[in-house]
């Protein structure tokens, strides 16, 4: 079986590997000195067996872990319903803010806000969203038939 011939690195190979360096130095593996010596060696590699050598005796790097996706409205709709009892909130403090009242006005729009937003959590965490009662009001009406 013919040997496989080893190949010339790259600037991002050199430069993976000397983060994986400084990764094990952080975490104790390695002292200052060694690591100078490594990086050294690792900028001035000019084969994937050079670069090898370096970290042969370092563990595998930790897999990243998956990051979360952010919440979307359709995910958590209840999410989506606080930030529209929010939004009146902030335009009305800025307004306080920038107009330089005395009297905290915007305070009877946070109770009313404050109101809406505990009972829309309660509603959530009892499972007595809106979505699954009764309608309220009757549907509107169609178009006429002809």
């Amino acid at each position: 079986m013919p040997e496989v011939p080893d190949l010339r690195v790259s600037d991002a190979e050199r430069e993976q590997t000397a983060d994986r360096l400084r990764a094990a130095a952080g975490e104790g593996r390695l002292e200052a000195d060694e690591l100078d010596e490594r990086l050294t060696r690792a900028f001035g590699a000019l084969t994937q067996s050079e670069l090898a050598v370096l970290t042969a005796d370092l563990p595998a790097p930790a897999q990243p872990t998956a990051a979360l996706a952010p919440l979307s409205p359709e995910r958590h709709p209840l999410g989506s319903r606080l930030l529209q009892l929010a939004v009146p909130n902030v335009i009305c403090i800025a307004v306080w803010a920038a107009s330089g009242a005395g009297n905290f006005w915007p305070i009877w729009v946070l109770v009313g806000t404050g109101i809406g937003a505990v009972t829309l959590i309660v509603r959530h965490l009892t499972g007595a969203d809106e979505d699954d009662g009764p309608e309220l009001l009757p549907p509107p009406p169609g178009p006429p038939r002809l």
